[in-house]
């Protein structure tokens, strides 16, 4: 199960904003971070799966962190 769990949720910070953090478990474990754009209100969901495998999960988390880190709103 992923370290959130399935239905445990987080707040946290996406740059200056305050977002979800949330896990869900399948084929691969995931954890999501949604965050709502204050100009027209639509959800933005950042998901991070998790397949097990060490040097794929550390080039894709990196990924992640990137994309979470460049998210503003104008």
């Amino acid at each position: 199960m992923d370290v959130l769990g399935a239905r445990k949720f987080n707040t946290v910070k996406v740059p200056g904003k305050s977002a979800i953090q949330f896990g869900s478990s399948g084929l691969y474990e995931h954890k999501h971070i949604a965050v709502v754009n204050p100009n027209n209100y639509q959800i933005i969901v950042v998901t991070l799966s998790q397949i097990s495998s060490s040097k794929n999960d550390a080039v894709y988390r990196r990924a992640y962190e990137h994309i979470l880190k460049s998210i503003t709103f104008n």
